[in-house]
């Protein structure tokens, strides 16, 4: 019988949480924004957020070019990386505007009143 398919536990566990060998810093940011997001004021929390997003979006190679023989998987993650990198720019704008939502980051530069 071949078992060449079945995965150990260290091949699984090094599949899903991989990347913290080679961002232990993203690892431990994402952890420490969790338990500081309920302590701190919302731009703050905001601006820790957008940290977050911008810096996983550089990991997944949002700002590096593709190789034109990349695989699909490859091209995805530049993908959802550009996705991360837009989303991380927002919450910029939604700090420099006094937001505090990361759900609705732009919420404060909405019109109050009736147009």
């Amino acid at each position: 019988m071949n078992n060449d398919f079945i995965l150990k536990a260290g091949d699984t566990i090094r599949a899903v949480f991989g990347y913290a060998k080679k961002s232990p810093f993203l690892t431990t940011f994402i952890l420490g924004e969790f338990i500081l997001a309920l302590s701190l004021s919302g731009p703050i929390s905001l601006l820790l957020w957008a940290i977050l997003f911008m810096d996983a979006a550089t990991f997944l190679g949002a700002v590096d070019a593709v190789p034109p023989d990349a695989s699909g998987w490859c091209k995805l993650a530049k993908g959802f990386g550009v996705v991360l990198l837009v989303y991380g720019i927002l919450l910029l704008v939604g700090v420099a505007s006094n937001g505090a939502d990361p759900l609705r980051p732009l919420s404060a530069m909405a019109c109050r009143q009736e147009c």
